[in-house]
């Protein structure tokens, strides 16, 4: 005699279980930037995102919020320090707000070249960075894109500390109000000022904001461009000790040392915006200059009284400044 149906399909559904449900992510990773989509930085943390669901094999989902959608640099990093935000991308300068010992890295011609950069920041200037962030409640991650400043003038170019001296502005993030007002001021044709300016202008973001969008028609105005290499715009990308801490040792294992090739693919693309800007600069008719190595040298010797102001910071920033300007390849 058959058995019913019915019976033969329970006993078939005991044999053969449901599939298993791929398991959901135990952490959600906030990461944010003020740097806008599209920009070097954060297609690295893009990158940076893949790889880490990848390393903790679906354990942990990574959110970017770019754009300062999660708010300025200042709320990030304190968001960060409590351990609600988990990764941070963004320049040194605005870190140095916290750790005013990272104000080592944008005195101005404290580096050659990019290579001369590179080979610091990767070696003795990362280990200091990793001392100076810990004191703050950050952990290093990895190094994001830098790139040299670029010198805009509407009026004689400078190439002594006295004609530096008297005619800079120096170009923030936008954030503040005295960067804002004084290319405001500039743009509308003064001719007493020079403007030194990083990402900011690279052609991603020529496109982005007012404030950009008045920083270009200052360089629609100058004269001169001036391959001055003084001050790295540099980025880094810094994990919340607070938050790493919580974690289960796996996950920390997965966050630590963050591959390099993310780094070194942003800083080729943002080394090609800058040489982007140039030749558009060119090709509207700008003069192109570059301090000779004298001119470097004297600029570089004028910038005494910053080192001293930064070496007062304490034990960190001189201990940064060491790393950056006593090592035997630092020959300006």
């Amino acid at each position: 005699m058959r058995a019913p149906l019915w019976i033969l399909l329970f006993a078939i559904s005991l044999a053969c279980p449901p599939p298993a449900v791929k398991s959901q992510a135990h952490h959600v990773l906030k990461m944010a930037t003020t740097a806008v989509e599209g920009s070097p930085l954060v297609r690295q943390m893009q990158r940076l995102a893949a790889i880490i669901e990848e390393r903790t094999a679906g354990l942990v989902l990574v959110k970017l919020f770019p754009g300062g959608r999660l708010g300025g640099s200042a709320t990030l990093i304190k968001a960060l320090r409590s351990g609600s935000l988990h990764i941070y991308g963004g320049n040194v300068a605005s870190l140095a707000q916290t750790a005013p010992a990272l104000e080592a890295l944008s005195v101005p011609f404290s580096f050659r070249d990019y290579q001369h950069a590179d080979g610091l920041l990767d070696g003795p200037v990362r280990e200091q960075m990793e001392g100076v962030l810990q004191a703050h409640g950050m952990v290093f991650g990895a190094w994001g894109p830098n790139v040299f400043m670029r010198w805009f003038s509407n009026g004689p170019p400078p190439r002594t500390p006295d004609g530096l001296a008297s005619r800079t502005v120096l170009w923030g993030d936008g954030e503040g109000g005295e960067p804002d007002a004084a290319l405001a001021r500039l743009s509308e044709g003064s001719t007493a000022g020079v403007v030194s300016s990083g990402d900011e202008h690279t052609p991603w973001l020529l496109r982005s904001t007012a404030v950009a969008a008045r920083a270009r028609g200052l360089s629609l105005q100058a004269s001169h461009v001036t391959r001055a290499d003084d001050v790295l715009h540099c980025d880094a990308i810094v994990l919340s000790q607070t938050w790493l801490s919580g974690l289960p040792a796996k996950l920390r294992e997965a966050l630590d040392m963050l591959p390099h090739d993310p780094t070194l693919e942003a800083r080729k693309e943002a080394r090609a915006l800058d040489e982007e800007l140039v030749r558009r600069m060119a090709h509207r008719g700008k003069q192109l200059l570059q301090l000779t190595a004298e001119e470097r040298r004297a600029l570089s010797l004028s910038q005494t009284p910053t080192v001293q102001a930064v070496a007062s910071r304490g034990d960190h920033a001189t201990a940064l400044l060491h790393a950056i300007r006593s090592h035997p390849d630092n020959s300006l």
